[in-house]
């Protein structure tokens, strides 16, 4: 790969990173805010912070879908083709991780965690140094994205950055191969596979749809003729 597209991989990927980054620490924030240990929040705190965390992502959706659109316009810059199916899978991707992510921390910020320590310990014990340190620990909010398959991450910026960073390495490979097809190569080498690998499905050959997935993102490796590595 070589490194403007090594680049363009590695920039995008960590831009939604520090978006989604941003984002998390403004639910913290208004989290923190009106739950913190031994303090009862009015109504009105509640309401606030919680517009805070919808306007939180207002903003990284709009970030987001700014983001996309200069992604597709540096794949055209570099003539590299890409899906703009998968891309609106993408966006709507981060648009449903977002919104899940809006209603925990609505859900948080209203419930709270006031009564944690009465539940535990009953409610002569609750306020006292063994119930604030329960409540602490109760205030260790986690927000948790979940991705298309159901599975839950802890850090919802690696969920973002792979989504973001497995459509523009894909797309980078499927440029590839389409280059190297018309080209008239149909036997490729393909990483962590020692034989070459026919695009098309030759017969005694490898077929390229069966080891795809070899194509991981957090690498860079593009599709090369098989002989232009074997000679």
């Amino acid at each position: 790969m070589d490194e403007q597209k090594r680049y363009l991989l590695d920039y995008f990927s960590m831009r939604f990173t520090s978006l989604m980054d941003n984002y998390v620490m403004a639910i913290n924030g208004a989290f923190f805010t009106t739950r913190r240990a031994g303090y009862t929040p009015s109504q009105y705190q509640i309401e606030n912070a919680k517009n805070f965390v919808a306007n939180a992502h207002y903003l990284f959706l709009e970030a987001a879908g700014n983001t996309l659109e200069q992604i597709a316009s540096n794949l055209d810059a570099q003539e590299v083709a890409y899906n703009m199916f998968e891309l609106e899978h993408v966006k709507n991707q981060l648009v449903s991780i977002s919104i899940d992510m809006l209603r925990q921390a609505n859900r948080a910020i209203s419930t709270g965690i006031q009564n944690k320590a009465i539940e535990l310990l009953g409610k002569n014990n609750a306020h006292g140094a063994m119930g604030l340190l329960v409540q602490k620990k109760m205030a260790e909010l986690e927000i948790t994205a979940t991705d298309s398959a159901g599975r839950k991450w802890r850090e919802p910026s690696s969920l973002v950055k792979t989504i973001v960073r497995d459509f523009i390495y894909q797309s980078l490979v499927d440029h590839q191969i389409k280059t190297l097809h018309e080209s008239g190569i149909d036997l490729i080498a393909v990483p962590d596979i020692d034989k070459p690998v026919s695009i098309q499905g030759q017969a005694g050959y490898v077929a390229l749809k069966d080891v795809r997935h070899h194509f991981h993102p957090n690498g860079y490796d593009l599709p090369v003729g098989y002989t232009d590595v074997h000679t």
